[in-house]
């Protein structure tokens, strides 16, 4: 099973577009076809940012059961890496939870790819791969 983590902006992107990429990994994560990875931090960056860029509650519910679902990972360390301090804890988790990706659009992210042998991928590359390797068909319908 594939372990990732979710960047923010694809929590964001599934909860408003039930056709993306993101929706699908969500959706996944789900069905307990991915393996989510989450720390502290990023859980407190969720708990920051998605009630302010979620305005649907049912969304917002969604997106929290979801995230119950994820496997908590402490992290030892949190060394600089990219340009933007706050994505390292992505980064950080990712290698503690013995990551496959991280799922994110965030361009600080993606310009350390491969980072410590994991892909960090935008929603739709992410879905590419895993789609075509696990044969499934995308998402179970609309929140």
């Amino acid at each position: 099973m594939n372990r990732i983590l979710i960047d923010t902006n694809a929590f964001v992107a599934a909860a408003y577009n039930p056709e993306s990429a993101s929706r699908k990994i969500v959706r996944a994560v789900e069905r307990g076809e991915l393996k989510l990875i989450v720390s502290p931090e990023i859980v407190r960056e969720y708990k920051a940012i998605l009630p302010k860029a979620v305005r649907s509650g049912e969304a917002r519910d969604w997106l929290w059961q979801v995230i119950e679902m994820a496997e908590r990972v402490t992290l030892a360390e949190n060394p600089p890496v990219t340009e933007d301090r706050a994505d390292d804890k992505f980064l950080a988790a990712a290698v503690a939870g013995v990551a496959d990706a991280i799922v994110s659009s965030d361009q600080h992210l993606l310009d350390v790819h491969p980072y410590a042998g994991i892909d960090i991928l935008r929603p739709t590359e992410f879905w590419d791969r895993f789609s075509t390797d696990s044969d499934e068909s995308g998402p179970s319908g609309p929140v």
